[in-house]
């Protein structure tokens, strides 16, 4: 814009200013994308750690009869938050008196809301918590292994254990689709089926709120099922696994079929994102059941990988996609290869998946008691003393 001003006064003092003004504007261009840059940096490191932080703290609170379903909840939470945040995201920018500034502003205050709740009522077990009821705390603590002594990650075991990449690759697998999906269902909507703006958002809506409604419901079963002892925990979790990545990769591989056929493949794509949230029963909790005392840090290293998705899978679909954006040919490639990835993911998950806590995550010395427990016992032996008659006295 300020090239006609720099040809008219290149030679004077106007012109000088005007290259200075535009060297200045695109100086402080220039810092206000480093600062935006840096920022979202932080955001991500910062935020990266959440994940992994929740399956350490399940690993301790979550009793192994309740782990999927209050995993599944918690992972849960992520997916409502994105369905909630983009079309409130959309009312405050276009709000009057609001702008695209209330946006950061809300979700600032949410997010510091949040930590101040987290820090007054979370701690990092049973025996810390200082207003956990007795009886919630013996519950716990008796349907866990205990607390273990602090020891060094046993990397070695972790890279070399064939559990450890089974249940990688499943998360990766599954992460590969749900990004696929996520990134490139609105283009597939209206680009293919030339569905207006406001079909694409409901349809959006109604696929992840499916696939957020089987995960609370396999979480739930998959518990019930290892509290029957209908099945090990090993089969309960391939057969969620399979079910969660199978079944996209059937329903996704008949969407090239369907053509233009809009309830067709809306329905196919409903049921694809439905079927996938069978993880709740399957690699969700199976971090923990593997690894219990290294669930955060297993949790990590798988999500880190799976975390390459993000990029890898929108690149791979824009590959395909650069020569004819809304060509059934071409979106026929992205569907057939996610489904492969899928079906890659379940194949290594049925051969080398487990679901039972691994030898080496097993802590050698005997497993601490928790003090607040000690204390139940020692009032109790207490109580059973006094009940005691007194021979000495007959």
């Amino acid at each position: 814009m300020c090239q006609p001003e720099i040809a008219v006064y290149r030679g004077g003092r106007r012109g000088r200013g005007s290259v200075n003004l535009c060297k200045k504007a695109i100086l402080l261009n220039a810092c206000i994308i480093y600062i935006q840059s840096v920022a979202k940096l932080q955001m991500a490191v910062i935020q990266g750690v959440n994940s992994a932080s929740m399956y350490a703290m399940f690993a301790r609170w979550a009793p192994p009869q309740e782990r999927s379903r209050l995993l599944s909840i918690c992972t849960i939470g992520q997916h409502v938050g994105t369905i909630v945040a983009m079309p409130l995201v959309g009312y405050l920018c276009e709000a009057p008196g609001l702008g695209w500034k209330m946006a950061f502003y809300v979700f600032g205050v949410a997010g510091v809301a949040w930590f101040v709740l987290w820090a007054a009522l979370v701690h990092n077990s049973p025996a810390e918590h200082p207003r956990i009821s007795r009886s919630e705390l013996l519950y716990i603590t008796q349907n866990q292994a205990g607390s273990r002594s602090s020891r060094a990650i046993p990397w070695k075991h972790i890279l070399t254990s064939l559990p450890v990449w089974a249940v990688t690759t499943a998360k990766f697998a599954g992460t590969w689709g749900f990004t696929c999906l996520l990134t490139k269902l609105p283009a597939y909507l209206a680009d293919v089926l030339n569905l207006s703006i406001q079909k694409n958002g409901m349809i959006n809506a109604l696929v992840y709120t499916a696939e957020i409604a089987v995960m609370l419901l396999s979480g739930y079963v998959s518990d019930w099922l290892r509290k029957k002892r209908y099945l090990s925990t090993t089969s309960i979790r391939k057969i969620f696994e399979s079910i969660a990545l199978l079944g996209p990769a059937v329903c996704l591989s008949l969407v090239p079929a369907a053509g233009c056929q809009n309830v067709m493949v809306v329905t196919l794509l409903v049921l694809s994102m439905g079927l996938y949230g069978c993880i709740g029963g399957g690699d969700v909790p199976d971090f923990v059941d593997i690894a219990p005392e290294f669930a955060g840090t297993i949790f990590g290293f798988a999500n880190g990988l799976a975390g390459t998705t993000g990029f890898l899978s929108p690149l791979m679909a824009g590959i395909f996609l650069d020569s004819d954006h809304g060509g059934l040919l071409q979106w026929s490639k992205v569907f057939y290869v996610t489904c492969a990835i899928y079906a890659m993911g379940a194949l290594v998950f049925l051969l080398f998946g487990s679901g039972e806590i691994q030898p080496w995550a097993l802590d050698p010395k005997p497993p601490l008691k928790e003090k607040p427990i000690l204390e139940v016992v020692t009032l109790s032996a207490s109580k059973l003393e006094e009940l005691k008659p007194d021979h000495s006295k007959q």
